[in-house]
């Protein structure tokens, strides 16, 4: 049986003070760190490249066990101390080492260590899929679907360091502007079997990811996640050449009865009308390149999504969609770091 004590005595978790934890974890290039709370906790604040595997979620969190590196030492944190020596007890019994932080993130913060935050927000699917969508910056999201990571135009324009993210299963790239690909970026989140898939000038331009057609659907995650291409491009006269009709792309992703609409830089198109059953879309706002509130909102009334996100917004003033969309009882508008 792997009791606590067990564990603990044949030294497979070592449990740690925070201010060691730190040092131990700046000794590796890569660390396999989980936080192993609840997203809102995770939300609030995390230690930076942190992976979210939420012990309380245990069929999700055994599931996501599966995809850590045995031969790599796994560092475990909770709030004070409790769930993680759980969790740490769970993964040294399945024949991991692992490091477990005495006192969890309250006794890190406590010593005034530095702390990351991005916004999360986790949707289920009628599977009991969890999808944990991670706002990074700008146009840069990232999607934990049960630790199948999906990471979409990633950039290091706004300082992210994408070696403390989990690595990309998927990667998504929209168009070959330097906010939406970047090749270091590309570098930093790939590993060995990485799926790069992208628009046609991005699979020209990187010589690596494959060009998606508008319309095309191809299926991922073992068949489980279906990608569809869709239009992208701007309709304003003296604006067509940021984003000419036929050459980028956005992307609905269906995962299980989950349909996530991701709009690429785009305007208000017509298409946006045959967009059916979308539950939730980020939608870009930053005239002269993509939409201006105004457009936006007509993008809504075209696609009802269930949950939106406007994203990509710069310094756009967002207060004529927030207005608007308080009285909207069938669609939630949901506003995220992304500027």
């Amino acid at each position: 049986s792997n009791t606590g004590c067990k564990a603990t005595t044949d030294q497979k978790v070592e449990v740690v003070a925070p201010k060691i934890f730190q040092q131990r974890l700046a000794e590796e290039s890569n660390p396999q760190l989980l936080d192993v709370r609840k997203p809102d906790e995770f939300a609030e604040g995390h230690l930076k490249a942190a992976r979210l595997m939420n012990w309380l979620d245990r069929p999700a969190f055994e599931k996501a066990a599966e995809t850590l590196d045995k031969d790599r030492t796994v560092y475990v944190y909770c709030r004070s101390g409790k769930r993680s020596n759980e969790a740490a007890n769970f993964l040294a019994g399945k024949g991991f080492k692992v490091v477990d932080m005495e006192g969890g993130y309250l006794a890190w913060t406590g010593d005034k260590l530095a702390v990351d935050r991005y916004d999360t927000d986790t949707f289920t699917t009628d599977k009991g899929r969890k999808i944990v969508v991670t706002f990074i910056k700008h146009a840069t999201l990232m999607l934990d679907i049960d630790g199948y990571i999906v990471h979409i135009d990633p950039v290091k324009l706004y300082g992210t360091d994408f070696t403390q993210l989990p690595k990309a299963d998927l990667l998504l790239v929209t168009h070959e502007h330097h906010d939406h690909y970047d090749p270091a970026a590309i570098r930093e989140v790939s590993k060995p079997g990485t799926v790069f898939i992208s628009n046609g000038r991005v699979a020209k331009l990187s010589g690596q990811s494959r060009a998606i057609q508008i319309g095309e659907a191809t299926k991922v995650d073992d068949g489980t996640v279906t990608l569809t291409a869709t239009p992208a491009y701007n309709t304003t006269p003296d604006r067509q050449q940021y984003h000419p009709k036929g050459r980028d792309v956005g992307f609905l992703i269906d995962i299980d009865n989950l349909r996530f609409y991701v709009s690429g830089d785009t305007e208000d198109i017509p298409e946006m009308a045959n967009l059916k059953d979308v539950d939730v879309a980020f939608l870009s706002v930053n005239q002269p390149y993509t939409m201006t509130p105004v457009q936006c909102l007509h993008a809504i009334e075209m696609i009802k999504p269930k949950v939106v996100y406007p994203y990509h917004y710069s310094d756009t003033n967002l207060s004529p969609i927030i207005k608007k969309m308080a009285s909207q009882k069938d669609i939630e508008l949901r506003v995220r770091q992304m500027q």
